[in-house]
């Protein structure tokens, strides 16, 4: 009985674990893709770095405003539901920054 309580701690501090790593990796994109939104007028660059950023989760990207200019504040939320057993809760993460004006002669 001892030893089945005991492997039961051990699955449920993986599965923790593995939230947790989950929690980075969605905090993680949003950060990404806020730096490349506040560099670059692509949302298709954003939304391709953030779920690089994911490494291979399926999340799903948003980004607003749509149209950007210098100056702009932009938001990247980044947003994936996790399956922990019977439970499906949905992680987000946002990441604010200011559109920076374009470098050149």
């Amino acid at each position: 009985m001892g030893t089945a309580v005991v492997l039961l701690l051990v699955l449920l501090l993986f599965h923790v674990l593995a939230f947790g790593r989950d929690l980075l990796l969605v905090q993680e994109a949003a950060r990404a893709g806020a730096r490349v939104a506040a560099t670059t007028t692509s949302d298709d660059a954003v939304v391709r770095l953030a779920r690089d950023a994911a490494d291979g989760m399926p999340v799903q990207v948003a980004i607003s405003p749509p149209g950007r200019r210098a100056g702009d504040v932009v938001t990247v939320e980044v947003r994936w539901t996790s399956t922990l057993g019977p439970f499906s809760p949905t992680v987000r993460a946002r990441a604010v920054a200011r559109v920076e004006p374009v470098v050149g002669p």
